[in-house]
């Protein structure tokens, strides 16, 4: 990945030959990786060291009348910014001339699709973390107040789902494509949630009104939450009480 970037960075001309390479190997193997950035809101270019985002809190709601002859009182806009820091990951494979023209020249396009999955699930990795590592609005089930005190019952379950679109809609969290929240979850715990909801609550992508806006790794709809399978999601062996591991 190291040579692909410095090369598409730089201001050097590109033959078509490795502009298809890339596109065909790298990229196509970097793509299906990404499942975070879908519901992420992405810059993909910021000739900046440093990159704020601007946030505005909502306005108080207006309940008492104007009383007519006076002027509406002016409020304050109240505003923050979020600051991030851009850095660099990479990875690379060397291949010997010999091993790319016995094998057919198979083993450079392999190269670069390795290159590019790996990317991709570096990407998704890292900002998975970033999600579990946010602690302010964190909820655990059945009255749990920490990690710390889960057990092997406190799994993801229709209460719990329930539970979450609740906290999200009571705060007027704006959602996606009609209001719908986006959630996403180990296949362990995806498994747990559909042995709960049953039939008649959880719904197939192949069921959805218009299947065309599936997401990448979308598994179905539960309780107003789209829920997206991910390998990255961290599991903590015995995070939990005792032996229970942590998800």
């Amino acid at each position: 990945m190291a040579d692909f970037v410095t090369t598409v960075t730089d201001e050097g001309e590109l033959d078509a030959d490795e502009l298809t390479k890339f596109e065909e190997g790298v990229i196509f193997g970097y793509t299906p990786e990404l499942v975070v950035d879908q519901v992420a809101t992405v810059r993909s270019q910021a000739a900046a060291k440093t990159i704020q985002f601007a946030k505005y809190a909502n306005l108080s709601l207006i309940t008492s009348r104007i009383t007519d002859g006076e002027e509406v009182a002016s409020v304050v806009l109240a505003d923050s910014t979020a600051t991030l820091s851009p850095v660099e990951y990479g990875n690379a494979i060397t291949l010997q001339k010999s091993a790319d023209v016995q094998s057919g020249f198979k083993a450079g396009a392999a190269a670069g699709f390795l290159i590019g999955r790996n990317a991709g699930a570096s990407l998704d990795k890292l900002a998975m973390t970033a999600l579990e590592g946010f602690s302010t609005t964190q909820i655990w089930p059945n009255g749990k107040t920490a990690t710390t005190q889960l057990t092997d019952s406190d799994v993801l379950d229709s209460a719990f789902a329930h539970r979450l679109h609740n906290k999200l809609a009571r705060l007027n969290v704006p959602g996606i494509n009609g209001g719908m929240y986006v959630g996403i979850a180990h296949e362990d715990l995806l498994y747990d949630l559909k042995m709960d909801a049953g039939a008649a609550g959880w719904t197939e992508v192949n069921k959805y009104a218009n299947p065309d806006n599936v997401l990448m790794n979308e598994v179905g709809m539960f309780a107003g939450i789209r829920w997206l399978r991910s390998s990255n999601a961290t599991i903590t062996s015995d995070g939990g009480s005792g032996t229970t591991d942590s998800y």
